[in-house]
């Protein structure tokens, strides 16, 4: 067996290293939703495909024709199409990637959407585009650094207050804890959801404490 890596592989890797995002820029008014269009998927890839030797070649495998009556009466065309797109590296070597591409018209322009509608969702799949920019790795282990220690500074003054109210010497007191640190509180069940149904638990747990009748002699 050959340990020849074939060239595509590489290739295709080398595209993804190029930090590539492209983003929902397009609006469909009708229907109120943002979508990225083919147009902004070949500016956006065209030079790095020519840039890196790589070139794509669609075959249809498989086709489905329907039609449909809209909710006012125009007759759709419908044209969904199992689209094997084949990308070659100058070796030869290739990768296939499969897609399902579905187009509407009233006229002829189904197939086209549909073809279209498959290789974007085939280049966006094969080179693993995001719709944001991607931070830098080390940008990003910092912020999750900082998190955690945020997550544990919160979680001691959780386990502070736990504390406050586990020892609070009558109902009184156990009501100005409370109140003193409502606003911590708050801030605690917003960013450790699990702590919300522990404190509730140590509070009542005190409760119950300091309300048992004393012991009959």
């Amino acid at each position: 067996m050959s340990d020849v890596i074939p060239d595509i592989h590489s290739k295709m890797i080398q595209i993804m290293a190029e930090g590539l995002h492209i983003g929902k820029d397009n609006e469909n008014t009708q229907q109120r939703y943002k979508f990225r269009g083919i147009d902004d998927t070949y500016l956006a890839l065209q030079p790095l495909l020519a840039r890196h030797g790589v070139h794509c070649t669609p075959q249809v495998v498989a086709v489905s024709e329907s039609s449909f009556a809209t909710s006012k009466g125009t007759l759709m065309n419908r044209v969904v199409l199992t689209v094997e797109h084949h990308f070659y590296a100058e070796d030869g070597s290739s990768v296939v990637v499969t897609t399902v591409g579905e187009g509407c018209d009233v006229m002829d322009k189904a197939s086209y959407k549909a073809m279209s509608g498959a290789y974007k969702y085939a280049l966006w799949q094969a080179f693993c585009i995001p719709t944001e920019e991607v931070k830098d790795a080390e940008a990003v282990e910092q912020e999750t650094e900082a998190e955690q220690q945020a997550t544990l500074e919160w979680v001691a003054k959780a386990q502070e207050i736990e504390i406050k109210i586990l020892t609070a010497g009558a109902l009184p007191h156990l009501k100005n804890i409370v109140e003193k640190y409502r606003d911590t509180i708050d801030k605690i069940n917003e960013r450790l959801p699990h702590w919300r149904e522990r404190l509730i638990k140590a509070y009542k747990r005190r409760v119950d404490e300091l309300t048992e009748p004393p012991p009959v002699e």
